[in-house]
């Protein structure tokens, strides 16, 4: 059960975030960015990948398929298919994707759709279940390999490694300390590797020494939740901050290890990329849906989200004890719809749907048999999304 100690223990970290964001230069996406889902329905979401030219590919993994949002059009249709339960992907420098196939055991290449394996096996044993991959400079590619997917009885390894394949095809482990390695991106400079343990909410590093061995291992963050969902996907922006998907959304970390935002996003959350034209979107992988997150500011390339079309105010009281209000501000007329979720985004409570004008309004929450815990309030306004935690005593 969630105590009050810890809310406050929040919002101390939440003023600790504030006050680290007037130091440090800041991130690629900033505090209060606008989060708004654009497709949903799907199984299972993982994989987002941004290509020049073509577009976002993301990959139904449960639905066995890799999925394409054009860039031109914003059309999302069946890129590849059967996908061997696609999950993270990467392009090689030919610009051909590089796929960790969950259900398959295997890393694949895709040329033009013809699907070629990489990698299968680690010194005549199969690979347990290659589960995300980045590509370096150099042509060489590190995945990474927990047993999601398969039974222990399948396991072959006895390890959970982290995998690097050379431009030749030649595999090598790198590391098999972790108990669930998951999600995995380079520093700007490529000097670091960070890697996700998933249960244990922490972020590993490692220097990377000749693009082929790994030193140095350290703990570069620990998500310090109590929310379901572990550690996931990540990636970096140019500036060294880390985004990773975890408990509630996206966790922003700066290169010295602080924490500078949590990006809250419905769902369970398992991967992010950047993308468009500009390199501004951060597009997210959250169970049924795939959201796309930008900041506020005005740009040349996206001017879509300069107009909000609502403000969704806090809560109060929060902590809730038996009933809270909710206030809503309109800035335009459209299509509304309030709800409360569960931190899965599993729908707890609907408070309004309809056709409304523009104008402020105030909704009543009663939490009557749900337990202690974090909800997540979500507003949706002509295909706008914004959030609020909820904190129920």
């Amino acid at each position: 059960m969630i105590r009050l100690q810890h809310y406050k223990l929040l919002s101390i970290q939440i003023a600790l975030c504030l006050s680290y964001n007037t130091v440090l230069a800041q991130p690629k996406i900033q505090n209060n960015a606008t989060v708004e889902q654009i497709a949903t329905g799907y199984k299972f979401l993982e994989g987002p990948l941004w290509v020049d030219g073509l577009g976002l590919l993301f990959s139904d993994m449960q639905g066995n398929t890799v999925y394409l949002r054009s860039a031109s059009t914003q059309a999302i249709t069946p890129y590849f298919t059967p996908s061997g339960g696609g999950n993270g992907s990467c392009l090689d420098l030919q610009g051909n994707i590089l796929l960790a196939q969950q259900n398959k055991r295997t890393v694949a290449r895709i040329v033009k759709g013809v699907e070629t394996t990489v990698a299968s096996t680690y010194e005549g044993k199969k690979l347990n279940s290659p589960n995300d991959i980045i590509l370096k400079s150099s042509g060489s590619a590190f995945f990474t390999d927990p047993p999601y997917g398969i039974n222990a009885s399948q396991e072959e390894l006895g390890y959970y490694g982290i995998f690097r394949l050379s431009t030749s095809g030649k595999l090598k482990v790198l590391d098999k300390t972790l108990k669930k390695p998951n999600g995995i991106a380079f520093s700007p400079d490529e000097s670091k590797l960070y890697v996700s343990n998933t249960e244990e909410k922490v972020i590993y590093s490692w220097d990377v020494v000749n693009d082929s061995t790994l030193a140095n291992k350290q703990v570069f963050f620990k998500m310090n939740s109590s929310a379901p969902n572990g550690a996931d996907g990540l990636t970096v922006d140019e500036k060294g901050y880390l985004y990773c998907s975890g408990p509630l959304g996206i966790w922003v970390v700066s290169p010295n290890k602080t924490i500078v935002d949590t990006i809250l996003v419905p769902g369970q959350v398992t991967n992010c990329t950047f993308g468009d034209a500009d390199g501004m979107s951060l597009y997210v992988t959250a169970g049924a849906s795939l959201y796309r997150v930008r900041n506020k500011t005005i740009t040349a390339v996206d001017e879509s989200v300069s107009a909000e079309a609502a403000v969704l105010g806090q809560n109060y009281p929060n902590p809730i004890h038996q009933t809270t209000m909710i206030p809503v501000e309109l800035k335009t007329s459209g299509y509304l719809h309030l709800e409360v979720t569960d931190v899965y985004g599993k729908q707890v409570a609907k408070l309004a749907e309809g056709a409304y004008s523009a104008g402020a309004y105030e909704y009543t929450w009663n939490r009557e048999g749900l337990g202690s815990g974090l909800y997540m309030l979500n507003l949706r306004v002509n295909n706008r999304l914004y959030t609020k935690l909820l904190m129920v005593d």
